[in-house]
């Protein structure tokens, strides 16, 4: 199939913006691990969101151009995909960042003003639990001397050494 230059000028730009697109997902991809040390899974990942964009780029080239792969296409997605990681990966990758840490600290904020009222309200018996654990400990330690003390003056009276037959 012959395509005029408009037509292929038209091609070039939206793979170059499928590129671009594709640029986007990667980067989602890149924040949802991002706490993720390198291992296979990381593999596996990259692996299958490769797998899915050519799929993708595939389908798209057979609806737009019958399945006829040209390297101007080939250009234009992969220029589309630098492209976006040039000018705007890092940008983006901030912005997303800096947005979710401050939704952190306002839901932070949020779980504090809901806790302190309620830690007023049960201060009086947390004092109680800690106090009753405070006299359950000293009591337990007076305890552990006694037993000490029992087992001590057992051992004299009944050896716990099981003589072996010969």
């Amino acid at each position: 199939m012959i395509l005029s230059m408009n037509e292929q000028g038209l091609i070039f730009l939206f793979m170059g913006v499928l590129g671009f697109f594709f640029g986007i997902i990667y980067d989602i991809f890149r924040l949802l691990r991002f706490g993720i040390k390198v291992s296979l899974i990381c593999y596996i990942e990259d692996f299958l969101f490769w797998v899915a964009a050519s799929f993708f780029v595939l389908g798209s080239l057979v609806t737009i151009n019958f399945g006829e792969v040209r390297a101007y296409m080939i250009f234009g997605f992969f220029g589309g995909m630098a492209l976006y990681f040039i000018i705007l990966s890092d940008i983006v990758m901030s912005f997303v960042l800096k947005s979710a840490a401050l939704f952190a600290k306002i839901l932070m904020s949020i779980g504090r003003a809901v806790m302190f009222p309620l830690k007023k309200l049960f201060s009086p018996f947390i004092k109680l639990i800690n106090l009753i654990k405070l006299l359950l400990k000293k009591r337990a330690k007076c305890g552990i001397i006694k037993v000490k003390k029992v087992m001590e003056a057992a051992k004299e009276k009944f050896p716990w050494k099981i003589k072996k037959p010969k």
